[in-house]
């Protein structure tokens, strides 16, 4: 089974991403969100996603940190924000989720 994800940067979709077998690829050395989200980055998204809430990003990144492929980390992160009322589309969910994102396909920051 394929499956085509679309990613989203800046304002427009500019990669279509074909993924074989999403939901059985390993991804044993993931880095840590931590160690991919800037901390003006982490100011940005703890202000813009979370509203202020430090507790809440720190306690959703460590539920991401376990979870170990893209599919699961889109559903969760999907919920999470229809939960606070943020579009998958607005800018600062599409930031999010870019830096997500290559946490599971680090070699498509090279394109």
């Amino acid at each position: 089974m394929v499956e085509i994800l679309h990613r989203h940067t800046g304002s427009f979709y500019n990669k279509t991403i074909k993924v074989k077998n999403l939901i059985d690829k390993s991804q044993k050395n993931l880095a840590s969100l931590q160690s991919l989200i800037a901390p003006n980055q982490k100011k940005q998204i703890v202000k813009k996603i979370f509203r202020n809430d430090e507790k809440a990003y720190d306690d959703f990144i460590q539920q991401l940190e376990a979870i170990n492929n893209w599919q699961d980390t889109w559903q969760t992160v999907e919920a999470e924000l229809n939960k606070r009322d943020i579009c998958t589309h607005q800018s600062d969910a599409v930031f999010f989720t870019d830096i997500l994102f290559c946490r599971y396909f680090p070699e498509d920051l090279r394109s």
